[in-house]
């Protein structure tokens, strides 16, 4: 799929855009549920979702997200009767499926180590991950980073269930799977970075850690010298439920660790 479709539907500067907000407080915690769209200026909404945060008095974080698709996007492509002039204007722009879902978050590169539970140790994919296996890893974040001619995105470990980012303390986030297996990626750039430079020598010199954790990654597929990605590993849900846990800590935590 040409790149030109995920800027038609705004992929590139989407943000959230919030409708309305509720604080809840209730025995040992507080939830802030918001209903937002995502989309960037000037577009109708790719997703509508609704997030409800829970913070406990113990540290944990849980978010619990529901999304529909919004009238921005289809992965159904719809020709008006009696015209091709413009394929897309009945239904927002068509893609095939959508690259990622998830949230990326940007923290100092002191925390420079992951651990987690998942495939590894190189990165795995929904359709690559022949040559990895399940196990618990540890690496330094520069070398999860390939470093392509042309940046792109890399470091992601499918099936995962515990993911923990931290400096030489211990100091540092993890989440860990609420119902469900995820993905995720520790690497020294964010998305943006990788997208804007078109050779390696582009990026800029690493200065973070950009903790990435997805409800679902597509597959990487063979499109730019083969067949494009085959229909059973895109990420095309028109609806879908995310739910993760997160905790913040001080101290060294491994896999086994409740959180």
């Amino acid at each position: 799929m040409k790149k030109t479709r995920f800027i038609q539907a705004g992929f590139h500067d989407a943000r959230a855009y919030e409708y309305d907000t509720e604080i809840t407080e209730h025995d040992g915690a507080v939830s802030v549920t918001s209903h937002f769209g995502m989309l960037s200026t000037g577009k109708y909404p790719i997703y509508k979702m609704t997030a409800e945060w829970t913070v406990f008095s113990d540290g944990r974080i849980a978010l619990h997200l529901n999304a529909d698709i919004g009238s921005g996007l289809t992965f159904e492509q719809s020709i008006p009767d009696g015209s091709l002039d413009d394929i897309y204007a009945d239904t927002g722009v068509f893609v095939n499926y959508i690259p990622r879902f998830g949230i990326e978050m940007e923290l100092e590169n002191a925390f420079d180590t992951v651990e987690y539970f998942g495939m590894g140790p190189g990165d795995s994919y929904i359709d690559r991950h022949n040559s990895s296996f399940m196990g618990r890893f540890e690496n330094k974040v520069a070398r999860e980073y390939t470093n392509y001619i042309m940046p792109q995105d890399c470091g992601n470990h499918w099936n995962s269930s515990f993911a923990y980012v931290h400096d030489t303390n211990g100091v540092g986030i993890a989440a860990c799977e609420a119902d469900e297996p995820f993905e995720f990626s520790a690497i020294p750039f964010n998305s943006a970075e990788l997208t804007d430079a078109k050779h390696s020598f582009e990026l800029p010199q690493p200065s973070k850690t950009v903790f990435t954790v997805c409800y679902k990654v597509s597959g990487v597929g063979s499109n730019s010298c083969g067949p494009q990605l085959l229909p059973k590993y895109r990420f095309k849900d028109e609806k879908f439920t995310f739910n993760i846990e997160f905790k913040v800590t001080d101290k060294p935590l491994n896999c086994s660790d409740e959180i």
